[in-house]
């Protein structure tokens, strides 16, 4: 990110909507936030804060559905078909292997701006229990 926003932010709400904007390049994969303190201490806000890791897939009727799909799409030759999905489920897998892994894997999504209040207020609790130990 460092390359996309090189002069640091004022505060964590500038670093976050930097973040959310359109400038950010996979925010979402490799974006942090580090808050640096005037004593020379500096922490890194953890990204639970802002980005969000929900399964890909509701229950196993949809990660399978997803797989056989994608199967389909395999034995009909599609074009990408063999690519489509690889870092869910490996198509050379086992169904099997292949539905679970599915159903394990998590989406990385970065929060919308109307959650950016609420995550600011909780960001600035957290930081000040690790400069201080309370708020």
């Amino acid at each position: 990110m460092r390359g996309r926003f090189p002069e640091p932010f004022a505060d964590f709400r500038g670093a976050l909507e930097a973040l959310q904007s359109e400038i950010a390049y996979l925010p979402e994969m490799s974006g942090e936030i580090v808050a640096y303190s005037r004593d020379g201490r500096w922490f890194e806000i953890p990204t639970r804060f802002f980005i969000r890791r929900p399964p890909r897939f509701a229950d196993r009727e949809a990660a399978e559905q997803w797989v056989r799909e994608r199967q389909q799409a395999i034995e009909q030759g599609k074009p990408g078909a063999q690519l489509m999905g690889y870092v869910v489920a490996r198509p050379g897998d086992p169904i099997e292997k292949q539905i679970d892994d599915a159903l394990a894997f998590r989406d990385c999504r970065l929060v919308g701006l109307e959650e950016n209040d609420e995550i600011c207020e909780r960001v600035a609790r957290w930081l000040a229990d690790q400069v201080n130990g309370e708020w």
